[in-house]
């Protein structure tokens, strides 16, 4: 289990060669701005395409360049949050949370919204 990446992308005169892994755990990316943090995180998700390497999520190949392999954003088990405002705004906190589980169980749905409700301390919102 867990999460392995050994990627290369060039992007506006920035060189990211990033390669790490962990296991099935908490972690945390940290660096300066501009350090490739977000960039990193976007190639994981599969919004943006690296230019050559692997990524593999429990195993399982995300991305590699040498195998051809690019599977798409909303098959990887990965979830991404922007930075900027990506929220729907004419949607209410509930609708937005659920906005992310379509093709999910209504029961499970509800459950997961609790939990992130309860986890992420947005009762009162």
């Amino acid at each position: 289990m867990g999460l392995t990446v050994a990627v290369r992308k060039r992007v506006n005169g920035f060189a990211l060669d990033s390669s790490w892994k962990i296991g099935n755990e908490l972690a945390v990316l940290f660096g300066y701005s501009g350090a490739g943090k977000s960039l990193t995180l976007q190639l994981i998700a599969g919004l943006m395409k690296p230019d050559s390497g692997v990524i593999t999520i429990n195993r399982k190949a995300c991305f590699d360049s040498t195998k051809n392999v690019d599977i798409p954003p909303q098959h990887r088990s990965f979830g991404y949050v922007f930075q900027n405002l990506a929220l729907f705004p004419h949607m209410t906190v509930k609708d937005n949370i659920l906005y992310g589980a379509k093709g999910v169980a209504k029961d499970e749905g509800m459950a997961r919204l609790s939990g992130m409700i309860e986890s992420f301390r947005l009762k009162d919102l």
